[in-house]
């Protein structure tokens, strides 16, 4: 199994968002909208008021010139941003929270065409959790989920980051891995490590089907 480098991408968003503060989840009230992600096979549902990011360089630094002129400190992240996006299908932020100075909460699909895919979830466990562990997450609980005639696995995780104000943040982090020719689609949820973030984790990676 090869999900280390694929989470090593998936994760490089998370510290980035977190660096921009922390609030908790909206979920109540929160209205839901589909995306469909034809590269990666999947459709899924995400919260309405987040924006998708450009994933053209160009766009992207169009876009993120025009956020900047509401509030500069969305734009400290463009180059970080566009170097994740290389590798990303898809990427939607909450932009709102982030021009307040509070946590992004973000989800991405991302994909990969080798590798192959774990044969059992105890397999995919002992794969990803000194992958977890390098990348300072701590694993909490793993668990497969029927996704539309396949088995996918998923893994929620916990991070505890630093700002350079010297808070400490703690996030949620939850990936879902669904197998994909050779290799698999992963879409990974980033949220504030909470009951509401918990809600919001789950109506996302509940909605997720393959095309």
């Amino acid at each position: 199994m090869t999900v280390g480098s694929l989470q090593r991408r998936a994760l490089g968003g998370v510290v980035l968002a977190a660096l921009l503060g922390f609030a908790s989840a909206a979920v109540a009230g929160t209205t839901l909208k589909t995306t469909v992600v034809k590269s990666a096979g999947v459709s899924f549902k995400y919260p309405g008021s987040w924006t998708t990011l450009a994933r053209d360089p160009k766009a992207l630094a169009a876009q993120q010139r025009q956020l900047a002129k509401h509030n500069p400190k969305i734009a400290l992240n463009a180059a970080q941003q566009a170097q994740f996006l290389q590798s990303a299908k898809f990427r939607a932020v909450d932009i709102q929270e982030a021009a307040a100075g509070r946590f992004a909460s973000n989800v991405s699909v991302q994909v990969v065409d080798q590798g192959g895919f774990p044969t059992s979830l105890d397999e995919f466990t002992a794969g990803a959790r000194p992958e977890y562990n390098q990348e300072g997450l701590s694993l909490v609980g793993t668990s497969s989920v029927p996704v539309r005639g396949a088995t996918a696995y998923r893994a929620d995780a916990r991070a505890t980051v630093t700002v350079p104000d010297g808070r400490t943040l703690a996030t949620r982090v939850s990936q879902l891995f669904i197998p994909r020719n050779a290799g698999n689609v992963t879409i990974t949820v980033a949220t504030s490590d909470d009951a509401a973030g918990t809600q919001l984790i789950d109506a996302i990676l509940g909605s997720v089907r393959r095309l």
